[in-house]
């Protein structure tokens, strides 16, 4: 039986079941471009919020002026319904790796969702969102770095090889939270050495088992 940290990580990593139909309805008619790897995209243009829908690749989604990533969205994806709530938080979007994306407008989005009486399937996708987001953000404000860096370790050992071989797992760990360069290298070294991970040119290769604490 499956412990609730697993049902919990599984839950973080596939895809939301609602967005490959949103995905399908709301691309009729819309023109999709192949973007290179780490092109920026505005979440909102002259007052004009964005709706960016994801058919291949990976997208990163940044918070505040340091660029932390609060989230990876795989293809199929969907950005870009909710309205920020502050404008003193900056989100900004860059692809992972080349992507096939379009841009439409949130306007146009939920015109297509009330034409097709997709609300349900939107409900849906907008709940499934929000609790990864809460599960994420309580994560990564866990009390011990080690708790915070614990979780980003397993998190990145469940992303496809692609994403896993894009980045160092030092840099993972600190786009995602506080932590200091340093204190990350540190317990990553300490793990390193006690053959919990293994860890190849700064790539995560494999994780044989993390202790609780360390």
């Amino acid at each position: 039986m499956k412990d609730k940290r697993t049902i919990i990580q599984e839950f973080l990593n596939v895809p939301s079941p609602y967005a490959q139909e949103l995905l399908r309805e709301l691309s009729e008619g819309v023109k999709f471009k192949t973007y290179p790897r780490r092109t920026r995209f505005n979440t909102e243009d002259n007052g004009r919020h964005n709706c960016f829908l994801l058919r291949a690749g990976a997208i990163n989604i940044c918070a505040d002026p340091n660029d932390r990533v609060i989230s990876i969205q795989q293809a199929p994806a969907i950005l870009g319904f909710i309205t920020l709530l502050s404008s003193a938080v900056d989100f900004r979007i860059y692809t992972l790796f080349e992507s096939e994306i379009a841009v439409i407008s949130r306007e146009k989005a939920f015109s297509v969702i009330a034409e097709k009486n997709l609300w349900e399937t939107y409900a849906k996708h907008a709940e499934i969102v929000a609790n990864r987001l809460y599960l994420q953000n309580m994560f990564i404000t866990a009390p011990t770095s080690y708790e915070i860096l614990r979780h980003l370790l397993i998190d990145f050992i469940n992303q496809p090889v692609n994403i896993r071989h894009s980045i160092t797992v030092e840099r993972y760990v600190c786009e995602r939270s506080k932590l200091s360069r340093s204190g990350v290298l540190k317990i990553l070294a300490n793990l390193k050495e006690g053959n919990h991970i293994v860890i190849e040119k700064g790539i995560l290769i494999r994780i044989n088992d993390l202790p609780e604490d360390l």
